[in-house]
């Protein structure tokens, strides 16, 4: 299933639109959004999700927030404030929070709105007043263990963080930006070269690279406005894009250093200008054009932090054949799998084309409506995101751009070196697997650690946060946005605390009931009088009352048991006796 994001509902009423490309700026009436300051600071409601009861979506948000703030080059620099239990939008909070019973009105039944970014800003400049991210609660459900039908939260809040910074949606198809999202789906947890450019372009650090470069319409020396120009490195990656302004002209900031092939392609296919924002011109009436040719594309050589000027490049004549990309094919290096493009017109004997030695097609096989065939990641293909070619016996080509992403991996989390560890935290364990990336975070149940050592692919040192009594999952969440789980896989432990009870005595019956004070009581805890288990009411972590049993007239024990913790036995905790317990009937004043 594809669902929609929505990208932006500004004030101007641009409701239920999703938007064009990662490195695309969110421009309206002809001003581009930005925000007055590039620190800006978020606010997680404190009422959570009602799909997720360990808290485990806090640390979902924090990583999809520091995706953007960790991209090399730019100074975006997003920081978490204080908690809030506002409901209101529109404010100064940039709240982001889980709308349970569409309380916000954005989110019609049947719409298909998975998360939403409201973004009110200035018509006179473009500048962003308020920005809130808001999750469809009412609708979907939401994890953060890929949980099956479930939509994962850092992936879906990634994406919405793009918009709060002020881009608009991609039609590349592995990008973060991409407008539609699956269950499960765990790849815009991370983001491509093509959205970190996008974030340089919204805040450039110092000493960034910038191409810049003019498409004219086919057959004319008119502006072609509204055109998406994409670079990918001379091995293939696809590093970034851009649309074309009013006059024609592009312009793509923060590229790493390399030689670069250029094309520029309409915005058709699987995702059109009805998944846009921004309500500038768009153009399609042309083909996709390289500069140079699709055989013998031109090489430009952009060196660290340099300027380059691609000159200007007229567009081919529009064509018949359409591409029509629709979600991702994820592959492992050396791995092979059937990936299949969907379109319309296509020509007979049209074939699949990856321009890069990473990839491998064989077996093409085509009609008028998909071209499919055998894609092969070679042994050591760079992790990166790649596009494919139709390309049909006249020449004519289309571009899927970013269809293909090569991936690293699978983790897989094996063992702990301690099953036991204190609840207080503060421990130094062992987790031992397969694939584990530097940069990864840990959570146990919903807890993240604080401090986190790569040794090696295959071991982390990680020191164990204070989590209550339990025992809990833990989970390794690598970078690029994959995770392992070890269910059940430690126990934070603490010995229960006995402080006082009251009453002392009671009918050898039974049936008296007695509040017991202390600590580390816990929802699984058992308790024993003489050996005998007894039920208990949990009021909180320091109070329970239990019912004592029958028993014959003298001193008994009480014996708490905890999970994976010591047992605590007070003694002679309590005093059967042969009179019976008090009754009371009636007391004055009420």
């Amino acid at each position: 299933m594809r669902t929609k994001y929505i990208a932006t509902t500004v004030v101007c009423a641009l409701l239920g639109v999703a938007a064009t490309q990662a490195y695309i700026r969110i421009t309206l009436g002809g001003k581009t959004l930005n925000w007055s300051s590039n620190t800006i600071s978020y606010n997680i409601h404190t009422a959570g999700s009602d799909d997720i009861s360990d808290n485990s979506h806090i640390p979902a948000i924090e990583h999809a927030f520091s995706s953007w703030s960790d991209v090399n080059g730019s100074n975006v620099n997003l920081t978490r404030g204080s908690d809030t239990s506002s409901g209101s939008t529109g404010t100064n909070s940039h709240t982001i929070s889980f709308d349970e019973t569409n309380s916000s009105g954005y989110f019609p039944g049947g719409s298909g709105i998975v998360a939403i970014t409201p973004i009110n800003y200035l018509l006179t400049d473009g500048r962003i007043t308020d920005a809130d991210i808001l999750f469809n609660g009412n609708q979907f459900s939401f994890s953060t263990d890929q949980t099956p039908g479930t939509f994962d939260v850092q992936d879906v809040l990634t994406h919405e963080v793009g918009h709060f910074i002020g881009l608009d949606h991609s039609p590349v198809v592995s990008g973060t930006m991409w407008p539609y999202v699956s269950p499960t789906q765990w790849l815009h947890r991370s983001l491509t070269q093509d959205d970190e450019s996008g974030a340089v372009a919204v805040a450039p650090g110092s000493g960034q690279t910038k191409v810049t470069g003019t498409i004219r319409k086919p057959g004319t020396t008119s502006a072609l406005p509204g055109a998406i120009v994409s670079a990918s490195l001379s091995d293939g990656r696809f590093v970034s894009s851009t649309v074309t302004n009013s006059n024609g002209n592009f312009t793509l900031r923060g590229m790493p250093a390399g030689d670069y092939y250029i094309h520029v392609a309409p915005l058709e296919g699987g995702m059109t200008t009805s998944n846009l924002t921004s309500n500038s011109t768009i153009n399609t009436a042309f083909a996709p054009t390289f500069y140079g040719s699709f055989e013998s594309p031109t090489l430009f050589a952009l060196g660290s932090g340099a300027q380059l000027s691609c000159g200007t490049l007229t567009a081919n004549a529009d064509i018949a054949m359409r591409e029509n990309s629709s979600s991702p094919t994820l592959l492992q290096q050396g791995a092979s799998t059937l990936v299949t493009i969907f379109g319309s017109s296509i020509p007979v004997g049209t074939t699949m084309i990856a321009k890069t030695s990473q990839l491998a097609i064989s077996n093409v096989s085509s009609n008028s409506s998909f071209v499919r065939a055998t894609v092969t990641a070679n042994s050591a293909a760079l992790l990166a995101t790649y596009d494919l070619y139709l390309k049909a016996p006249n020449g004519d080509f289309e571009a899927a751009s970013g269809v293909v992403e090569v991936i690293a991996p699978s983790p897989n989390l094996a063992a702990v070196s301690q099953f036991k560890v204190s609840s207080a935290g503060g421990e130094t364990i062992t987790l031992s697997g397969t694939n584990f990336q530097d940069g990864a975070f840990v959570l146990f149940g919903g807890y993240e650690s604080d401090d986190v050592t790569f040794v090696d692919s295959n071991t982390l040192s990680v020191v164990t946060p204070a989590v209550s009594l339990a025992i809990v999952d833990v989970a390794v969440h690598n970078p690029d946005g994959q995770q392992t789980v070890l269910a059940d896989g430690i126990a934070f432990t603490g010995q229960a605390i006995f402080t006082q009870s009251w009453p002392s005595k009671g009918q050898s019956a039974g049936g008296t009931n007695v509040f017991i004070n202390g600590d580390n009581f816990n929802q699984v805890s058992k308790f024993y009088v003489d050996g005998q288990q007894v039920s208990f009411t949990y009021k909180s972590s320091k109070i329970v009352h239990i019912q004592m049993p029958s028993h014959a007239i003298g001193a008994v024990d009480l014996t708490i048991e905890n999970p994976a913790s010591p047992d605590l036995t007070v003694v002679d905790f309590f005093e059967y006796v042969s009179t019976a317990d008090p009754n009371i009937s009636n007391f004055t004043p009420l």
